[in-house]
Order: structure tokens, then C-alpha cells, then sequence
């Protein structure tokens, strides 16, 4: 009878685990998403790579077309109902794209939508072109992906 109740504490104990982790997950957005971008005027789609670590540190890798990787640096935190990104992408040209965002967990929790807002900076800090984004993101699942 001893071993049973031991067995029962087990299985509630190992049962408890996966919602822990779950609720652990839901406060940080660590991890490496494939991103795809919704530019308001564009009818191509852009594709990124989204990798975020637990400091709040993050690196995206946009794929532009035609054929062209910029990556851009910043961070992201936590807010009451989601996530803020902040980052800035050095463009050729000596200017830089600023992203400001929001993001929020969707069904399934690896999912992540949002919206934002993109401004082209020239040199002098005149702002050129300012679009509106929309964002949907799946963590990636892939061992590959998860050793950075």
C-alpha cells in the first residue's frame, strides 16, 4: 500500500510539471520564431527569423526581397497583456528601419500575432517612410533551431 501512495505522489507531482513549464512560458518569449511580416502597401509578404533570449535581447533576420538578409538588433519585455518589441535594422544605405510592436500569444501558446509600426530613418534622423505591420509568428520546435 506504501508503494502505491508513493507512485500516486509521483504521477500528481510529474502531472504538475507541463503546467508549470506552460505557465513559465507564457512570461517570456524566449525562443526563435518564423516570422512572416504584413506590410500595409506591400503585396509581397516578408519571411524572418525572430531569436530572443531570456535576457530580452533579440536578433531578426528579415528576408527581403529580392533575395537580401538584413538583421536587426534590440530587445523585447514583457507588458500586462503580451510582449513590446523594440529593434533597428542597419540598411545599405547608411539609414536604418525602426520596428516598434506588440505581440500576444495565440492558440496554440508557440503561436504569436501582433501588429506594429515601421519607420525608414535617414543619416540626419529625418523619418522617410512610416508603414503599419502586422505579424504572425510560430516558435520554432526544431533541435537544430534551439541550439544557438
Amino acid at each position: 500500500m506504501k508503494i502505491t501512495n508513493k507512485l500516486i505522489a509521483l504521477a500528481i507531482v510529474c502531472a504538475g510539471i507541463p503546467v508549470t513549464v506552460l505557465a513559465k512560458s507564457q512570461d517570456t518569449l524566449a525562443g526563435i520564431y518564423l516570422v512572416t511580416i504584413s506590410v500595409d502597401g506591400l503585396r509581397q509578404q516578408i519571411s524572418a527569423v525572430a531569436d530572443c533570449d531570456e535576457s530580452g535581447a533579440m536578433v531578426e533576420y528579415d528576408f527581403v526581397p529580392p533575395g537580401k538578409l538584413e538583421v536587426g538588433e534590440g530587445h523585447w519585455s514583457r507588458a500586462a497583456q503580451g510582449f513590446t518589441i523594440n529593434y533597428t535594422t542597419p540598411l545599405e544605405n547608411g539609414d536604418k528601419r525602426m520596428v516598434t510592436g506588440f505581440v500576444t500569444r495565440s492558440t496554440p501558446a508557440n503561436h504569436l500575432t501582433g501588429s506594429g509600426k515601421v519607420q525608414v530613418i535617414k543619416q540626419d534622423g529625418t523619418v522617410v517612410e512610416t508603414r503599419n505591420v502586422t505579424v504572425t509568428a510560430v516558435e520554432s520546435q526544431s533541435r537544430f533551431a534551439a541550439k544557438r
